[in-house]
């Protein structure tokens, strides 16, 4: 069965205790076999994955932006609602926004907000990953960080 596949695959994965994991909300509901509705039901999943070894897990809720938990807490990171030309490769251009961030030294915030831009920037494309740097900088002035204690 092809989705016990995905599910053995990404547990195997955990399993391996990486750095950071960025699933999406469903790709996380179905490792921990329920659904996530909410900011705050993502965080708890983020933490119940983070103790399965990631240091960092990042979250993606799709148009309700993306939450991250990490040691010394946790974030939700929302972008303005644009109308998206299409979200094809939106989540790779998140995960290389949060890579160049990481690459700079910027603190986990800066890095959840370039993403976000990196993300939103390229829902708005007229091809996917076809980003300009204009547009994610005009992105990233919009992203709001909220900060959660956990």
């Amino acid at each position: 069965d092809f989705g016990w596949s995905v599910w053995r695959r990404n547990a195997l994965g955990l399993a391996a205790a990486p750095e950071v994991i960025k699933p999406n909300r469903q790709e996380a509901g179905a490792l921990l076999g329920r659904e996530i509705r909410s900011v705050v039901e993502a965080i708890a999943a983020a933490r119940e994955l983070q103790g399965h070894g990631p240091r960092t897990v990042i979250i993606s809720l799709g148009a309700e932006g993306a939450v991250v938990v990490y040691e010394q807490g946790a974030l939700h990171g929302s972008s303005p609602k644009v109308k998206a030309i299409s979200t094809v490769g939106s989540g790779d251009s998140f995960l290389a926004g949060w890579a160049v961030g990481v690459a700079q030294g910027l603190a986990i915030e800066e890095c959840l907000r370039l993403a976000l831009a990196c993300g939103t920037a390229n829902c708005e494309a007229d091809s996917p990953g076809m980003i300009s740097p204009e547009a994610v900088k005009r992105q990233s002035l919009a992203v709001k960080i909220e900060r959660f204690s956990i």
